[in-house]
């Protein structure tokens, strides 16, 4: 059985969401709807879709995204009963009438592989629900860094909603890592959660992602949180994964990190590009910093 979790605050497109999981050919899923504390009341929405869906819903009375957007997941995670498989769906995001279908199909191939993790085929739109780009399509079978690498490189892009999460996850603090508004805390939950293994894709279903001006990833993203996000992320790669990450993987992130100073001037950003590119034995990328550091005017403490 598969969860459809829901952590809800806005309710603009929400009845498309909705929609859009009553429209699944197959029925086989549970809906678990975590409310933060929103401002707009969905009591009859959740009502009128009761006789379609089944769901669980949850009022909670602190809101917590404004605070810890993956705190709020992962209380609405806890909500899930007996489920084996779950997914964590946005209140503004929808999926294609085959997409659970698609999942029961390749379920079996999905247990061969010994994926943790499954990946759907995903295509932006806009907030009038326009098609804004071609649909990202992925290899069946693909190593987690290795698709996490093809997003640093623009090959491809990733969010939550389009991945399906094996339940026998231990404890959800060690696999959701809060990260500022949650950027690049998705990224890791799929690295943690496949174990650093393998990722099964489903191209023939397509989850389709909102990118407009009500969701942090658009034109409103918080562009120094995200900044120290991906500091941190990488930062917490390094220290607690190192041995799972080859030289050339660590070379393409540190890069990432050598732009980040660039344009930062970090000093805390220099300091551990440095360290790392020293362990490595890798000192062309970090040739010029020692000179820049010197500059006092050039680094500031973050």
């Amino acid at each position: 059985m598969l969860a459809i979790v829901i952590p809800f605050y806005k309710a603009i497109f929400f009845r498309e969401t909705l929609n859009s999981l009553v429209g699944q050919t197959n029925k086989k899923f549970k809906v678990y709807i975590g409310n933060d504390a929103s401002p707009d009341s969905i009591d009859d929405l959740v009502k009128e879709y009761s006789d379609a869906l089944e769901i669980s819903y949850t009022y909670f009375e602190n809101n917590l995204g404004h605070k810890s957007l993956v705190s709020h997941w992962k209380r609405c995670l806890e909500l899930i009963k007996e489920e084996t498989w779950f997914m964590i769906l946005c209140d503004d995001d929808v999926i294609s009438s085959n997409y659970i279908d698609s999942f029961y199909k390749n379920l079996k191939k999905i247990k061969q592989s010994n994926s943790k993790v499954v990946r759907y085929s995903s295509i932006l739109i806009s907030d009038t629900g326009e098609k804004i780009s071609e649909p990202y399509n992925h290899p069946i079978i693909e190593n987690a860094l290795d698709s996490y690498v093809r997003k640093t490189k623009g090959l491809t892009r990733s969010s939550l909603s389009e991945y399906v999460f094996k339940n026998d996850i231990d404890d959800v603090n060690k696999v959701f890592i809060d990260f500022p508004n949650a950027y690049y805390s998705d990224d890791l939950s799929i690295l943690l959660a496949s174990n650093f293994g393998d990722i099964y894709s489903i191209n023939e279903a397509f989850f389709y992602f909102r990118r407009g001006n009500y969701n942090l990833s658009g034109v409103n993203s918080d562009v120094v949180k995200g900044k120290k996000a991906e500091f941190l992320f990488y930062k917490y790669l390094f220290k607690n994964y190192s041995n799972l990450i080859t030289r050339k993987q660590k070379q393409i992130f540190l890069f990432r990190l050598n732009r980040q100073f660039i344009f930062n001037r970090s000093y805390k950003v220099y300091r551990f590009v440095l360290k790392e590119q020293i362990k490595i034995l890798d000192l062309k990328g970090i040739c010029y910093l020692p000179i820049l550091v010197l500059k006092k005017t050039v680094c500031r403490k973050q």
